[in-house]
């Protein structure tokens, strides 16, 4: 994302396009931003035509360079929060696990996280919780209780 050019923002229709060479996995794709990536960037568009109207790039400095790494920012704000052994990619693991536990199936999981295959989605965020098993079982028929019942005869 530190290398997130504005040509590649459409905030009118909430979306980031990435360019195959912007993808680990090589693919063309599109990000649809929700409100608060969208507010996020808008606000960085405010900033942009303040200090750095020439920048292009959407997270730089006040004065337009590039972020040459997003390391102490991310240890500041760890521990503003007061949190512990946390990592920037602690943030994608549970964006695709909230997805999962939001009831998202694993291959449309797959598509945000721009994993190579979907066996790749699979293998890390496909264990069930315990929160998912609860409430796939209240979505599951009651059919005991409302069937009638069968009696059911053996022949030997």
């Amino acid at each position: 994302m530190r290398a997130l050019e504005w040509s590649r923002v459409d905030l009118g229709a909430n979306l980031l396009y990435l360019g195959a060479e912007h993808q680990k996995n090589g693919k063309v794709g599109i990000v649809p931003l929700n409100r608060e990536a969208r507010a996020a960037i808008a606000s960085r568009a405010q900033s942009r035509a303040t200090h750095c109207p020439e920048a292009r790039r959407v997270f730089c400095t006040s004065s337009g360079a590039r972020i040459a790494s997003v390391k102490k920012g991310f240890a500041l704000a760890v521990q503003r929060a007061g949190l512990e052994d946390v990592h920037p990619h602690d943030l994608r693991r549970t964006f695709g696990s909230w997805l999962v536990q939001a009831g998202v199936a694993i291959r449309r999981v797959s598509e945000p996280m721009r994993h190579s295959h979907i066996r790749v989605t699979a293998s890390v965020y496909a264990q069930p919780t315990l929160g998912i098993w609860r409430r796939g079982i209240r979505r599951m028929p009651s059919r005991c209780s409302t069937a009638p019942r069968q009696e059911t005869r053996f022949h030997v």
